[in-house]
């Protein structure tokens, strides 16, 4: 990809399926493949617009979102076949993934392995037809944004190609599950992503501020893919503030703020891409950004002098329910924890390391040597740390 220049993604799709037909409540995925012309017209039009990358139509093709009579591999296949036939090879095609729709355990019923299965799954179709990029958008857990990330790499290897995650907010400016826009760029990057943004949640105007706020500790590219404004009603229609003219005023700003990768989301059309296509502003360079902090999957203190830590040894004798209300209860910044090398703290530490992700918002750093430990906290633990 271009590094010299902002490079534009393309707009929304639901909405502009939804204007050449897509009944309310039917699966997208569905409807396309039969009716492999509207998508085909819809990508098109955002490749003579100005896109250098589109979505391929795949958003919402894992097995827990597509009708059961659907094979994962082989709509996924189909979606980016259709995907290719709109653009050909001159514009750069995205497998696209999302949200699942259901909550990891214990808040839901899904459990962390199967969440990766089931991206697997579709991340195994993106491989074998050669996406150029993968994107992971419209995130609300940053849990669920690590086992994405691991289904890429459990299946490309090294050699994945770039991954991009976007993440949507809450009216609060945080994530559904509570984690802020800093601590979602942090656990992004950790988990391996190549840039990291918002997508959806406002219209551009109210993405400047999210921007602002994570630029100083960004070391990859940003990007922004707003609405088209905020969604009202209109003759028992849904219809967006932003017109094309006064979004372009906007990723302008966005542009000139630091993102480096722009687009639209709902409401955004061909139009709206044309618009931003027109602006020629450099790109600026990325640099590595050095700090010292620990990140849990809601929370990220930045270290200092003055962070306080508290000290917890975790020998397996109690049972790990009981420590981790006794982890709740520390009044500190970070929790230092460590493990007794015994075969009992060893047995016990996967229920334990489940509950503190499940449990404890106060980031913790672990400290230990026994390599089955490490891969449980890797598994199933979603934090980050430069210490």
């Amino acid at each position: 990809m271009n590094n010299n220049k902002i490079l534009i993604l393309d707009g929304a799709t639901g909405t502009q399926l939804h204007q050449l037909g897509l009944p309310p409540g039917v699966c997208p995925e569905e409807w396309i493949l039969s009716h492999p012309d509207a998508i085909k017209s819809i990508q098109a039009a955002y490749k003579n617009a100005g896109s250098d990358a589109v979505y391929a139509p795949t958003f919402g093709a894992n097995r827990k979102k597509l009708p059961s009579h659907m094979d994962v591999y082989e709509t996924n296949k189909k979606l980016l076949e259709l995907c290719r036939e709109a653009v050909g090879t001159d514009v750069f095609i995205g497998g696209d993934m999302s949200p699942t729709g259901e909550l990891l355990y214990p808040m839901g019923m899904m459990t962390a392995d199967e969440l990766r299965e089931v991206y697997q799954e579709q991340v195994q179709a993106f491989s074998d037809f050669g996406v150029d990029f993968i994107v992971i958008e419209t995130m609300m857990d940053m849990a669920e944004v690590k086992c994405a990330i691991s289904a890429v790499n459990e299946v490309y290897g090294e050699n994945k190609p770039p991954v991009f995650v976007t993440v949507t907010l809450e009216e609060s400016g945080k994530l559904l599950t509570g984690a802020d826009p800093v601590t979602a760029l942090l656990l992004a990057e950790h988990y391996g992503a190549d840039a990291f943004g918002f997508n959806c949640s406002t219209g551009p105007d109210k993405m400047i501020p999210l921007l602002d706020e994570i630029v100083p500790y960004a070391s990859i590219p940003l990007i922004t893919k707003p609405n088209a404004g905020l969604p009202k009603e209109e003759n028992g229609e849904t219809v967006f503030s932003m017109k094309p003219k006064e979004f372009k005023k906007y990723v302008r700003l966005l542009m000139e703020h630091g993102a480096d990768i722009v687009g639209g989301c709902c409401g955004t059309s061909p139009e709206y891409i044309k618009e931003i296509a027109e602006l020629k502003i450099p790109v600026m360079p990325v640099r590595k950004k050095e700090f010292s902090f620990v990140s849990s999957r809601r929370k990220t203190v930045f270290l200092g002098e003055e962070t306080n830590f508290s000290a917890f040894h975790f020998t397996g004798e109690s049972d790990p329910m009981d420590f981790c209300y006794d982890l709740q209860d520390a009044a500190c910044d970070v929790i230092h924890l460590t493990f007794a090398q015994t075969e009992e703290a060893t047995q016990k530490a996967e229920e334990f390391i489940k509950n503190i992700e499940q449990m404890i918002t106060t980031p913790i750093f672990f400290d230990t040597e026994n390599e089955a430990i490490l891969t449980l906290v890797n598994r199933y633990y979603t934090g980050a740390w430069r210490i």
